[in-house]
């Protein structure tokens, strides 16, 4: 199976793809792997359509998602998960997953791929998911918020719309006019939580 790296939210850190992603890949059997430049080469775009999984870089979800807008990866990864390949974001890739985050001065929502019917915050639980609070707040409609813990993870099942808890409980934040409620859900769970029918208002 092959693995391509998109980089694009870290600026294309060749650090970070020595030092977190490849050591990474040494304790899986997957032996293809390859990064692939925001400016990507001939040889990066074929490895790109053929590629088995495909990795969201951390970094800046501003970043990333205006790289995307401008080499075509914004419809070149939807596409080739409708096709087949595996996503995965760390960090800011996963945010870029869901329905959006905020840019770097957290002045404006931005719209990102959506193929998670959530938004998502990540490792900041330590602020009571402050970001993902204030990425909710910017939504007029009903929506929710996945919050990943540091050292966890999240799958989403799209056959089923169940979201599974990985190493850690995740949290969902779920907001509907000014009415807001809050549910861990746990690892092992069958089913995501469904929240209170009568939430209180947060102050």
């Amino acid at each position: 199976m092959s693995v391509a790296y998109i980089g694009a939210s870290n600026r294309d850190s060749l650090e970070v793809y020595h030092s977190i992603f490849e050591p990474a890949m040494q304790q899986i059997p997957f032996d293809n792997h390859r990064m692939i430049l925001t400016r990507p080469s001939p040889e990066d775009g074929i490895f790109l359509e053929r590629a088995d999984i495909i990795v969201l870089a951390g970094g800046s979800v501003e970043t990333g998602w205006s790289a995307f807008e401008k080499n075509g990866f914004k419809d070149l990864i939807v596409r080739r998960f409708y096709e087949g390949a595996v996503l995965m974001g760390i960090s800011a890739g996963a945010v870029q997953l869901g329905r959006g985050g905020l840019t770097d001065d957290g002045h404006e929502h931005l719209s990102t791929f959506g193929l998670l019917p959530f938004h998502v915050g990540v490792h900041s639980e330590s602020d009571n998911w402050e970001l993902l609070r204030n990425t909710l707040s910017f939504t007029q409609e009903p929506t929710m918020g996945i919050g990943i813990p540091s050292g966890g993870g999240l799958i989403y099942h799209f056959d089923t719309g169940v979201v599974e808890p990985v190493c850690k409980p995740l949290y969902d934040l779920s907001v509907e006019g000014d009415q807001h409620s809050e549910t861990i859900i746990f690892p092992d769970s069958e089913e995501t939580p469904a929240p209170p029918t009568d939430p209180d208002p947060v102050q």
